[in-house]
């Protein structure tokens, strides 16, 4: 309940998963109140972003844990904002999406 783990696919043009050195900033927003409010932020260096890369046959990812900046939302409902610079061509990858967390108790 300390937070929320991001599971980051970076694609090539053909859709396929690399493993790519580069820059990884998550944020969390609560979109449910006015204005929207920033819930949560991490940013990991390329230099550390290899360590939290994992693969094997059947997945490829890294895996982010991205803490809450202060108390958990109120709400189920957090939007994830991930965006990735790849440490060569310093391109910019981003994905957004909703996602449902678990309330503390």
């Amino acid at each position: 309940h300390d937070g929320v783990v991001v599971y980051l696919k970076p694609l090539d043009r053909h859709g396929d998963i690399v493993k790519v050195a580069g820059t990884i900033r998550i944020e969390l927003f609560d979109l449910t109140v006015d204005p929207p409010q920033l819930v949560g932020r991490c940013e990991i260096p390329a230099a550390d972003a290899s360590a939290l890369w994992y693969g094997d046959l059947w997945t490829q990812h890294y895996t982010i844990r991205c803490p809450w900046l202060a108390d958990p939302p109120t709400t189920r409902e957090v939007t994830i904002r991930a965006a990735f610079v790849d440490h060569l061509t310093q391109r910019v990858m981003t994905a957004q999406t909703a996602a449902q967390i678990d309330l503390a108790p």
